[in-house]
């Protein structure tokens, strides 16, 4: 256990060893280019806030440095504290960690984090190299262990924008490392991410991050063989015709997509309650599962309506749920309805 004065020590010690990690190292090793994905704070009791990049406090023209997140998961880069200097993310630097995979990574599927970080005034030169310290302290800190971890979760103030949420382990010096301490400054990604299922294209809603150029898209998109349409004579119930719904994936997606009727409007364009119309709507498979070679197996929808409808076209909206996030795509198929008026001739 390392007593309270031997923190004034380390504090002293550190900031020499930071110096001496910027000199060795040299602005351009040190620097990952601006803007950086990862930004906000992360809390810990015993050594304060951890900024995961520079933009935190619009220091980037003096020493540029933030946390990566590239679009296997793999992080990268450092993150600076004033007491215990540079934390590296670098694989090249956590070799030797002291168990499981080095490597600082998130899950593109589920969002967690695992691996290790390193705080580099832990290591024998004070820079990331040389092993470990002979007092004691190595500066590994731990990222998922089986009581604690980190994942990336939605933003419940900003829907947009995702945050890390959980805690990392640092031993006796760093201790517990929160990345979501205080709200506003929780470790967020203030950067576009593509992963397996980010959609890359601007201003589609929650699943939307807005890719590089070289990201990998994952997405689908739901077709339909044909319209819809029913005929009345006298007050009979009726079926519809029928219409088969396909889905294209794209890029890398594959999960299994899932059906359902978002929405009806009839032919003033106003939402209806299709039970108050007596609709019951049947998808021959409630999912599409993907059969390989970039195909889906297909799925055929009509509707049986129990009461007479005005005639008109019905627009009926189609939606497909699928993958991790959740993606959702609509399909607008319209329900033609006709009348047919029944004539008595006298004899």
């Amino acid at each position: 256990m390392i007593k309270e004065v031997s923190f004034f020590i380390l504090g002293f010690l550190l900031i020499l060893f930071a110096s001496v990690f910027i000199e060795s190292r040299g602005q351009g090793e040190v620097r990952a280019s601006a803007p950086h994905q990862m930004g906000g704070y992360a809390w810990s009791a015993n050594v304060g806030w951890v900024s995961m990049s520079c933009e935190n406090e619009d220091t980037c023209g003096a020493v540029d440095y933030g946390v990566d997140l590239a679009s296997d998961g793999t992080l990268s880069g450092y993150a600076w504290n004033n007491n215990i200097g540079w934390v590296s993310f670098n694989e090249s630097e956590l070799t030797g960690c002291p168990s499981g995979t080095c490597r600082a990574w998130v899950d593109s599927v589920t969002g967690t984090m695992y691996g290790w970080a390193r705080v580099c005034a832990g290591s024998a030169n004070g820079n990331c190299t040389g092993g470990d310290r002979t007092d004691g302290w190595d500066g590994w800190i731990s990222l998922n262990g089986p009581t604690y971890g980190i994942e990336i979760v939605l933003n419940q103030d900003d829907p947009q924008n995702k945050i890390f949420e959980g805690y990392a382990w640092g031993d006796a010096v760093v201790g517990w490392l929160q990345f979501n301490g205080y709200a506003g400054s929780e470790v967020n990604i203030n950067q576009p991410v593509c992963s397996v299922n980010a959609v890359c294209e601007p201003g589609i809603g929650e699943d939307t991050l807005s890719c590089p150029s070289d990201c990998i898209s994952a997405s689908f998109s739901l077709e339909k063989s044909n319209n819809l349409d029913i005929t009345f004579v006298a007050d009979k119930p009726e079926v519809s015709s029928r219409t088969t719904i396909s889905a294209t994936p794209e890029g890398a997606f594959t999960d299994t997509i899932t059906l359902s009727i978002d929405s009806v409007k009839d032919p003033s364009n106003q939402l209806v309650d299709p039970e108050t119309l007596g609709m019951t709507f049947t998808f021959s498979d409630s999912t599409l599962e993907y059969l390989g070679g970039g195909d889906y197996a297909t799925s055929t929808l009509y509707v049986d309506i129990t009461s007479v409808l005005t005639e008109g076209n019905y627009t009926v909206t189609v939606e497909g749920s699928g993958g991790t996030p959740t993606l959702n795509r609509l399909l607008d198929v319209t329900l033609g309805a006709k009348v047919l008026e029944t004539k008595f001739e006298e004899f």
